[in-house]
């Protein structure tokens, strides 16, 4: 159960979807596949999966929970089962069962800050930023994303 990954309602309330998402994958990721009935949207939003809660709480875990679902989906860690005409039944994908701890999934969260696919082509194509590999990660921004690894080395250069 989502209580046992943490049991503190006002606690799992404070997080962001995509924190949340981390104990939703966590859990999923832990179902056997044979008997995988939470691995279907609505019945993961019935109130079988928040009765451990305090029912004041409840609801508001329960929409927190399809949130988190939501976020996963939209990352491609939760994918539709295929065959599946209803639209509600998924599986955990290849990079989701890579990312399942909420550990590895603020790591994986971490990692598309700076998506390949807005790199300059130079730098994407590269070691990852080999270029730019002294700059101090807090001062490589979103503004240098673009700029060509010779415009890097200018800016930061090697010491």
């Amino acid at each position: 159960m989502i209580h046992d990954l943490l049991p503190d309602g006002d606690a799992l309330l404070a997080l962001e979807p995509e924190e949340r998402a981390g104990l939703v994958l966590q859990y999923l990721s832990a179902i056997d596949p044979s008997s995988a009935s939470e691995l279907n949207r609505y019945n993961f939003s019935q109130a079988n999966t928040v009765r451990e809660y305090p029912v004041h709480q409840q609801e508001a875990i329960t929409l927190a929970l399809v949130e988190a679902w939501v976020w996963l989906e939209r990352e491609g860690l939760l994918a539709p089962q295929p065959g599946d005409i209803s639209g509600n039944w998924v599986f955990v994908t290849r990079r989701g069962r890579k990312v399942a701890t909420p550990e590895k999934l603020q790591a994986y969260r971490r990692a598309n800050l700076h998506p390949r696919q807005l790199l300059h082509p130079s730098v994407a194509q590269s070691e990852p930023l080999n270029r730019c590999r002294d700059v101090p990660k807090h001062l490589f921004s979103y503004r240098f994303n673009n700029l060509a690894p010779e415009t890097c080395l200018s800016v930061f250069p090697r010491k």
